[in-house]
């Protein structure tokens, strides 16, 4: 289920069958779109429930208290914060098209690239001329390093986590 709508104040919280995965958004968020890109990645079946960040439905806050997306729910329990929806999502889900290294070191240098380069890219969605800053340098200084790569030689998930 794929709620392309944005639901707003007065509307009704849509049923959860148990089991299931649902992530709570917003279409042009991008910190939504960072645990979108990793559900995706990993090829994680779930539904996905855009909310009206300017006009939240009330129910909203009992599954994001700060009334925030990303938002991921399963069986009552709630994640918020995309950085920490995605490193869950990677070590709940197959060991396939994995997003961080398995390898601590190489782990905390993704860290340290996301934290780094995580300003560059706000300011870059902030800034009036954004269209005419191109941010591929940096993503392939990145890449240089080794640092886009998961374990096992996949394409790993950091450089669009910047």
């Amino acid at each position: 289920m794929s709620t392309e709508k944005a639901l707003i104040k007065g509307s009704e919280c849509p049923p959860l069958e148990k089991g299931t995965l649902r992530h709570y958004s917003m279409r042009f968020c991008p910190f939504a779109q960072r645990s979108r890109l990793v559900l995706a990645h990993k090829m994680i079946p779930h539904e996905t429930v855009n909310i009206n960040l300017s006009d939240r439905p009330e129910w909203f806050t009992s599954k994001s208290a700060q009334g925030k997306v990303p938002c991921l729910e399963i069986d009552g329990r709630t994640l918020i914060e995309s950085l920490i929806i995605s490193e869950y999502l990677d070590e709940a889900y197959e060991p396939k098209n994995v997003v961080f290294s398995n390898d601590p070191w190489k782990k905390a240098e993704q860290k340290i690239l996301i934290e780094q380069y995580s300003g560059v890219r706000e300011w870059v969605i902030r800034h009036p001329l954004a269209s005419l800053i191109d941010i591929r340098p940096l993503l392939w200084s990145a890449e240089r390093q080794g640092w886009t790569q998961g374990s096992g030689g996949e394409a790993g998930e950091v450089s669009s986590r910047i």
